[in-house]
């Protein structure tokens, strides 16, 4: 995004977090999280697909950050 925008991703990073209070990345990952919500009312794909359609490198890390993002007070 920042070589696209022509700025360091430093800068865009504090732009960022200072307009919408929170960082890049957890933004790309509550983006990736709202899709793949949907996709899992699609109950013939299974966990794993679901995850790696929307960006996620591991099963893993996709349900920790699926849990972590949607019920943080759980954990």
């Amino acid at each position: 995004m920042a070589a696209i925008s022509h700025y360091s991703s430093a800068y865009l990073s504090r732009v960022f977090k200072s307009e919408l209070g929170i960082n890049f990345y957890e933004y790309l990952t509550r983006c990736r999280l709202q899709h793949a919500v949907y996709d899992l009312e699609d109950r013939t794909m299974k966990i794993a697909d679901v995850a790696f359609k929307n960006g996620f490198k591991e099963v893993k890390s996709f349900n920790l950050m699926f849990k972590k993002t949607l019920w943080p007070d759980t954990f």
